[in-house]
């Protein structure tokens, strides 16, 4: 939870688990973000996050590393 609401952020990892960097905003609205899934596309190299919206329901977006 920040400023008073639920958001989504990300966050890389190293090769041995370590966390690399820092927080990437990926939802991060008013409304509340909650439930969020990720999938991995290693032929493109892209994520996918997927989150429910307190307002708007599920919504999605394509992050590139």
């Amino acid at each position: 939870m920040r400023a008073g609401n639920l958001d989504v952020y990300g966050q890389r990892s190293g090769g041995a688990g370590g966390l690399v960097g820092g927080n990437i905003p990926i939802a991060n609205s008013a409304n509340n973000e909650t439930r969020p899934a990720i999938a991995y596309s290693s032929v493109s190299n892209i994520f996918f996050v997927v989150w429910t919206d307190a307002v708007q329901g599920i919504e999605g977006v394509a992050v590139a590393p």
